[in-house]
């Protein structure tokens, strides 16, 4: 429906689900078809862009208090060695350092003795799988106009971890996000939808999620949250009372239930009514109609593709 109306879709894929041809134009592969370096300036300071990028990586990698100064520190050497500095904004269209420096920086600590050397080569240890990705291994490149006038899926599947996946997901996010931004405010205007498979792995506070899903509407930037488990959401304040249409399917789980039953404005009844729900039956609540949730029938993908013209 949406491309019957010109407006791409561009999704974060963790299962390489989404390839027909008739949901979007593009399909990307991390390290062929697309790659980014984290280390871009995208927020302006090198400062802002070490706490944006160590905070990711601990979120991910599950760094220590510890741990994530010492990466804060070791990405600060990296703009040192490529001539970037803080105090000089001069410096700050030169070419990034390579993502790669960032592991160079904290073997040369390991080399060292004591606790710092001991949490460094911890540090290394967690990360080296990043470190081997293609997709951060060189230039960003992101065919951004053709996304915006195809739209585009991710394949996130053939990566070596999860952790590598949702790496590749959030600084991918983080980029489209800061070219989003570039773009301006627009009014009336739905440039693109972004869609999040396994959401709940993404939107957290701080995430490059968080602000899609409190600033894109003024850029023209609409956000679908999917998930099977809903009360998995770090921060459900964040993905409920940002979007504007809840829709649940039958939950098996009777938390998952309850939770979407709650946050649907809804009691025991809405409880009920979800737990008996049959395939390709939702129940679906506007906040912006506030008429309640409705049961509804959705028609199935492949029935939309065979009645199409």
């Amino acid at each position: 429906h949406l491309r019957q109306q010109h407006v791409p879709a561009f999704v974060i894929d963790f299962e390489n689900e989404y390839s027909d041809e008739t949901l979007v134009g593009l399909t990307l592969k991390p390290g062929d078809d697309v790659a980014v370096n984290p280390l871009d300036l995208l927020e302006g300071s090198p400062t802002t862009v070490k706490y944006r990028v160590s905070g990711i990586l601990k979120k991910i990698y599950k760094l220590g208090d510890q741990q994530e100064p010492l990466l804060r520190s070791a990405i600060a050497a990296a703009y040192e060695v490529a001539g970037i500095f803080e105090k000089d904004k001069l410096t700050w269209n030169s070419p990034p350092p390579a993502f790669e420096s960032i592991r160079g920086q904290l073997e040369a600590v390991t080399r060292g003795k004591g606790e710092r050397a001991k949490r460094a080569e911890a540090v290394l240890n967690r990360l080296e799988p990043i470190f081997e990705l293609a997709f951060f291994g060189g230039n960003t490149q992101v065919p951004f106009e053709d996304i915006l006038r195809k739209g585009a899926t991710v394949f996130l599947r053939d990566l070596p971890t999860d952790d590598t996946k949702l790496a590749a997901a959030e600084f991918f996010l983080r980029w489209l996000w800061h070219r989003i931004v570039t773009m301006g405010e627009t009014k009336n205007l739905l440039r693109l939808l972004v869609v999040l498979d396994e959401a709940h792995k993404l939107a957290y506070e701080q995430s490059p999620v968080a602000a899609l899903l409190r600033q894109g509407r003024k850029y023209g930037v609409g956000v679908l949250l999917s998930t099977q488990q809903p009360d998995d959401f770090e921060s459900k304040e964040l993905a409920f009372q940002n979007t504007a249409l809840h829709m649940c399917f039958s939950c098996n789980a009777e938390r998952h239930a309850r939770t979407m039953a709650r946050e649907m404005l809804g009691g025991e009844e809405l409880y009920q009514t979800i737990r008996k729900l049959k395939q390709f039956e939702a129940v679906s609540l506007s906040h912006r109609e506030g008429s309640g949730p409705r049961t509804l029938t959705v028609v199935p993908h492949y029935e939309l593709v065979v009645r199409s013209p």
